[in-house]
């Protein structure tokens, strides 16, 4: 009780201090307390703004415990919130259209009332802080430097070329400067020059977002004042935004860069921030494969013959991993074809259906058009027909740069490539001046994306193996090529899922996996199955800033799109592919189907650790919602974002 009396105190004379503020400095201006409509509407988005922004930071909250270190913390709170306070006085504002108030009257209540705030908090933490207080300071020049020369080049551009004509001088320069000192505020008020590497990323990141909240908020307030027009307005507060991503992209990959390594995997520290997952699936063995079984002809011992005597002796790693991988004598060497050559005309003048056997020892990432070669080599082979391929993913890629130049310059350029060859293939218009100067040899593919486009293409791949600098695969065409037209392949993906009635659904999600992933997730659950929480285990296809991501629930936004088509409810159970359907009972799969899917499902409620968890945490729910539907929604909904925010649920 003592507390809570403590906090309506705080708030209540928080509450008098402004309104005395604004009073005080009104009967100044006009010796009379008759106010106009403007300045009751301005007075009340004060006195709102400060409340919001109290509650938001939480300024009250260690005063009234007694949770008070320093003087500087105490401080720090209240000068968060007061920046915080400016920000949304100035939305207000421009929303109820308030410009006719007296700067004098603005400046003047807002400064007093925060003394007058100081001087309170002070007096009532007095015996609570301590009498001496140490600050440690980490100041970095990287983030400084590196936010400055943003800083500048973004507002150069808005300002003194985009507001060229909108403008005047004198106001350029006040903008200009009120910009940089609100950035310098924000910035030593959150810290944010203090940059370590041995600080956790996510810490690292919302710090940063504070920041430029408060910076945003300054530079709001800075237009309020100098009552700039609200469609310059609009150019700053996009630089803002602008130079905030641009600022957070830059710090996030310099700080990845410098941390290191938790494993000796190789890592692309200036591109992904987690190890090579992939490389642990280049060492998978499966049973021998025997395709047709032993013929009694003399061609059958001609295969083995062949390849280790004339095409594969170079090559005697390779020959081990098929000689391991497939019955050799299983097959008809009339039937089989053994090149290396990335031109597709020697795969076109094949009769279809033919071979039993296709080898090609150049790897796939020079093929100008991957999926038309692979379609073209399945038409070929007969049903059950092997193709023994290889590709270079980017971890070996990566590896290759590493022995041609020396550690610091391999990095520098494997970034350029990975951009040149693995980023511009993907991009409408860039791509084709990339396949003009290119010819399509040599470009950047995962293994993930490499696999996808095999299982794509009607293939089952049996065996992978890692040798220098390729990873062979021997992969068995088990059906004709998929007919979707367009697979995934840029940032915004549709995936399949189940809807209400068996209906085929398509989910929106921003893309964390890498192209062609969608295909794999039989092979996934075939190799490691499900871990803890119902996902598949060690998922190579994910991204290292897919998995940041997740974390972060930016990949499901877009699934907010199928909640406006109605086919997503708020709660609901999982929207699941057929493959993962398929793992349920058949009692469940078919009670599912009477079932709306939502967005928030119930394993945020109940937390499951098995697939046996998840089936029973949606049956209690079905049960609940099956006796009230509304209240079920309301108590899950609540319950689940309790989970996630309080004991930091995540999915995976």
């Amino acid at each position: 009780m003592k507390r809570i009396y403590k906090f309506i105190q705080l708030y209540v004379s928080g509450f008098l201090i402004y309104l005395i503020s604004f009073l005080s400095l009104y009967y100044i201006k006009y010796t009379s307390l008759i106010f106009t409509p403007t300045y009751i509407l301005f007075l009340l988005a004060v006195l709102l703004s400060w409340f919001i922004s109290s509650l938001l930071t939480g300024k009250y909250k260690s005063t009234a415990n007694h949770i008070i270190n320093s003087s500087a913390s105490l401080y720090k709170e209240l000068f968060t919130s007061f920046f915080l306070m400016l920000g949304i006085l100035s939305l207000f504002s421009l929303l109820a259209d308030i410009t006719n108030v007296s700067r004098y009257i603005i400046v003047g209540s807002l400064l007093l009332g925060l003394l007058l705030e100081i001087l309170q908090v002070s007096l009532f933490t007095k015996k609570e802080r301590q009498t001496s207080t140490v600050i440690h300071l980490n100041i970095s020049l990287t983030p400084i430097i590196t936010e400055l020369v943003t800083l500048i080049y973004v507002f150069a551009i808005i300002l003194f070329i985009g507001l060229k004509y909108d403008l005047a001088q004198v106001e350029e320069v006040l903008v200009f400067s009120g910009v940089l000192l609100s950035w310098f505020i924000s910035s030593v008020f959150s810290h944010q020059f203090e940059f370590s590497i041995k600080e956790k990323y996510w810490r690292l990141f919302w710090r940063y977002q504070k920041s430029y909240i408060i910076f945003g908020a300054l530079v709001s307030f800075l237009l309020f004042l100098l009552r700039i027009e609200w469609k310059d307005s609009l150019y700053i507060i996009a630089g803002v935004l602008l130079f905030s991503i641009l600022s957070l992209m830059t710090l996030s990959f310099i700080f990845i860069s410098r941390k290191p390594a938790k494993v000796d995997e190789v890592k692309t520290k200036l591109v992904r921030a987690t190890e090579w997952v992939e490389e642990r699936f280049t060492q998978k063995k499966v049973e021998k494969f025997q395709p047709y079984g032993i013929k009694d002809n003399m061609y059958n011992h001609y295969l083995a013959e062949q390849l280790s005597s004339i095409y594969l002796k170079r090559f005697p790693p390779v020959y081990i991993f098929l000689e391991q991988n497939l019955d050799l004598l299983s097959f008809d060497f009339r039937k089989c074809v053994m090149i290396r050559s990335a031109d597709t005309y020697n795969v076109e003048v094949l009769p279809d259906s033919s071979l039993e056997l296709y080898m090609n020892l150049h790897q796939i990432n020079d093929m100008r058009r991957i999926n038309v070669y692979l379609i073209l080599l399945n038409s070929k082979l007969e049903d059950g027909g092997v193709f023994i391929g290889c590709l270079q993913p980017n971890y070996l890629r990566f590896k290759q740069f590493l022995k041609d130049y020396p550690s610091y310059l391999a990095r520098f350029f494997f970034f350029f490539d990975f951009l040149w060859k693995r980023l511009l293939p993907k991009l409408p218009v860039l791509k084709k001046i990339y396949f003009a100067l290119t010819k399509g040899k040599k470009r950047a593919l995962s293994l993930a994306e490499g696999l996808g486009r095999l299982y794509y293409c009607g293939f089952e791949v049996l065996g992978l193996k890692s040798i220098d600098e390729y990873v062979y695969f021997i992969a068995k065409k088990v059906k004709p090529p998929l007919e979707d037209i367009d697979p995934s392949y840029g940032p915004l993906i549709k995936l399949k899922r189940t809807g209400k009635n068996g209906k085929l659904i398509h989910v929106y999600k921003l893309r964390t996996m890498h192209p062609y992933s969608e295909y794999l997730q039989q092979f996934v659950y075939d190799i490691n199955e499900l871990e803890e929480g119902g996902k598949l285990k060690d998922d190579f296809r994910v991204t290292g800033w897919g998995r940041y991501m997740r974390k972060l629930w930016l990949d499901e936004l877009p699934m907010y799109i199928n909640f406006f088509k109605r086919e997503l409810k708020l709660v609901g159970v999982r929207p699941l592919s057929r493959h993962y359907l398929s793992l349920y009972r058949d009692d469940l799969i078919e009670r599912r189907k009477k079932y709306k899917p939502g967005l928030v499902p119930p394993f945020y409620v109940d937390l499951p650790k098995t697939l046996e968890e998840i089936m029973k945490s949606e049956e209690k729910y079905m049960d609940a919602y099956d006796k009230n539907p509304v209240l079920t929604d309301v108590r899950y909904f609540i319950k689940a974002w309790y989970n996630i925010l309080v004991r930091k649920a995540r999915s995976g």
